[in-house]
């Protein structure tokens, strides 16, 4: 049973059908995690014996001081995000008297700031090297999946949910068509040596649907392919490989698109951010830390 089967199994029946209808309007991977965080609710207003759609201002307050103490500020920022879109819905709908999750305070979070591990250029290089330098029958595949997440910077749980019909032609120019956040489609461009990955890779594997599948033409989830970064790193003989992620390679990606002389316009907008706050919390070049400038003037 999946986040949203479950979710709509545990809820009073009267909330099921809006509650179908205000995650619909959301993408696949937002859909699983927005009912993850509504489900983690219930069970909070089961446990502490809380009316679920009647808390009071102290009962939330101290929902999000909980959710606090084991959680980053931007999951718990998460968190209280995907119940208050559920409510406003539920207000929308005049089932629920008023959004309770809209007046609360949440955790501060630096967007310009990432802790986030990253690749160097060089790093990157050895690390496509080592995916292309792979034996076995899913090599090509996995190759083209690093190329991917390199090159356009695309989120892990997009990249699961690309099909084959994806790949298509626009302008004469090929292209690939990401649904991003909110279900925004995005073409973005389709660079030689990606396409070739891509094109190597189906000429091997004919198949239909997703783009990416399994050796029985499953698609692949989102922590596989995540998986598959920290075992290429470690085949490149990368220190501490285990901490690299799908997440990695997207801001990796901005990094040395920024660079190679990208505008933060251009690279907030094949990230897919609403805002360039965001982007530039996945930009980096520790070369510009005011350190150097110190050590240099003490020389």
């Amino acid at each position: 049973m999946d986040k949203q089967q479950q979710l709509l199994s545990e809820l009073p029946e009267q909330l099921r059908e809006p509650t179908r209808a205000a995650l619909s309007r959301l993408s696949k991977s937002s859909v699983r995690v927005y009912a993850g965080d509504i489900l983690h609710w219930l069970g909070y207003c089961a446990a502490k014996k809380i009316e679920l759609l009647t808390p009071t201002r102290p009962q939330v307050d101290l929902y999000c001081a909980a959710l606090s103490k084991g959680l980053k500020p931007a999951t718990v920022n998460r968190h209280m995000s995907a119940i208050s879109a559920w409510f406003s819905y539920l207000v929308e709908c005049e089932i629920a008297e008023r959004n309770p999750f809209k007046g609360p305070k949440r955790p501060r979070v630096d967007k310009t700031t990432s802790t986030t591990p990253w690749l160097s250029r060089e790093e990157c290089k050895r690390l496509l090297e080592a995916a292309e330098a792979q034996t076995g029958p899913q090599a090509q595949r996995d190759a083209a999946i690093m190329w991917l997440l390199v090159t356009e910077g695309v989120r892990v749980a997009e990249v699961a949910e690309l099909m084959q019909s994806s790949l298509r032609v626009t302008g004469g120019q090929r292209v690939i068509r990401v649904r991003g956040k909110g279900n925004v489609m995005e073409d973005r461009a389709l660079p030689g040596r990606l396409a070739a990955q891509l094109d190597a890779y189906l000429a091997a594997h004919p198949h239909t649907g997703h783009l990416f599948v399994t050796s029985t033409g499953n698609k692949l989830s989102p922590s596989y392919i995540s998986k598959l970064v920290a075992r290429f790193a470690n085949a490149a003989g990368l220190p501490n490989p285990q901490q690299y992620t799908a997440h990695s390679l997207r801001h990796t990606s901005a990094t040395i698109a920024k660079a190679e002389g990208a505008t933060e316009e251009e690279i907030s907008k094949g990230l897919g951010h609403s805002s360039l706050e965001t982007t530039r919390g996945y930009l980096h070049n520790p070369a510009d830390d005011p350190a150097h400038r110190v050590e240099q003037a003490l020389r």
